[in-house]
C-alpha cells in the first residue's frame, strides 16, 4: 500500500443502498481517487444455497432422493450418558410413501441401535449428501415407527422395496421437518455400484442361520435398550 493512503470501507452503506454489489471499497489518495467495483452477486444463485425448510417432499426432492445412492440415519437414546447412532445406507433400501411419509428396509446388521432407540423415544433424521452434481444435503427430521418382519405395517409397505432377503423390518417415518442446507464442503465422488457382500452373507448363512444370528447379537443395543423382540 502507497504510504499516506487512506483506505475507508463502505461495504454496509453499499449493501442497504444496493444489494446487488457485495461491497464497494473505496481508496482516496492525494493524488487520485480509485473505485474498484467487485462482481455482482446472483440474488438466485446467492438464495437458492441457503438453508431453507420445505412444507413437503414434492416431486422435486422425490428426483433428487431417487439420484442418491447413500444416505444416514441418526438416533439417539433418551439418556444423556447414552450413545448416539449414525448408520449409513444404501441397496436401494429407501421410498418416499408419501409428501410427509417415507421409509426404508433395515437389512440384517451387526447393531440394533436405530430400533431400540425408536422403540424407546421414535426421534429419527435422515440425511442425504450429494457426492455427484451440485453440492446440497438433506436432512429429514421425524418420528419413526419399527414394523417388524410379518407384522400387518410391514407386509403393507413391503411391496414397495426390491425383494431383499435378510431383512430384519421395516422403518416408517412420519417426517416433520424438511431442510436442506450448501453441502459446499462434501466431496466428491465417483459412484461405482452396490456392495453384494451382504447379500452374499444372507445366502450363505440361510433364512435359518439369519434368524439365528439376530436373536443372538440384535436383541438388545449397546446400552441395553430391548431391540428385536
Amino acid at each position: 500500500m502507497v504510504e499516506g493512503m487512506e483506505v475507508f470501507h463502505f461495504n454496509h452503506i453499499y449493501a442497504l443502498r444496493n444489494n446487488s454489489f457485495l461491497y464497494k471499497l473505496l481508496i482516496l489518495t492525494k493524488a487520485h481517487v480509485v473505485l474498484e467495483f467487485i462482481t455482482p452477486i446472483n440474488r438466485s444463485d446467492k438464495q437458492q444455497h441457503m438453508g431453507k425448510v420445505f412444507p413437503s417432499l414434492d416431486q422435486r426432492w422425490r428426483d433428487w432422493i431417487g439420484q442418491q445412492h447413500l444416505f444416514f440415519v441418526s438416533t439417539a437414546p433418551l439418556s444423556g450418558e447414552g450413545l448416539i447412532n449414525c448408520s449409513p445406507k444404501g441397496l436401494d433400501s429407501f421410498r418416499i410413501i408419501d409428501e410427509h411419509t417415507v421409509a426404508y428396509l433395515d437389512l440384517t446388521g451387526s447393531g440394533i441401535e436405530t430400533i431400540a432407540h425408536l422403540r424407546e423415544n421414535r426421534r429419527i433424521s435422515i440425511m442425504f449428501c450429494a457426492f455427484e452434481g451440485p453440492p446440497k444435503i438433506l436432512r429429514l427430521y421425524g418420528q419413526g415407527t419399527v414394523l417388524e418382519k410379518g407384522t400387518s405395517g410391514y407386509q403393507e409397505l413391503r411391496p414397495f422395496f426390491p425383494d431383499f432377503r435378510g431383512e430384519r423390518s421395516i422403518i416408517k417415518i412420519e417426517v416433520q421437518r424438511i431442510q436442506d442446507s450448501c453441502g459446499y464442503a462434501v466431496p466428491e465422488y465417483e459412484y461405482k455400484g452396490e456392495r453384494d457382500v451382504l447379500l452374499k452373507w444372507v445366502d450363505n448363512k440361510g433364512d435359518a442361520g439369519v434368524e439365528a444370528y439376530i436373536k443372538e447379537r440384535n436383541s438388545v443395543s449397546l446400552d441395553g435398550l430391548p431391540g428385536i423382540l
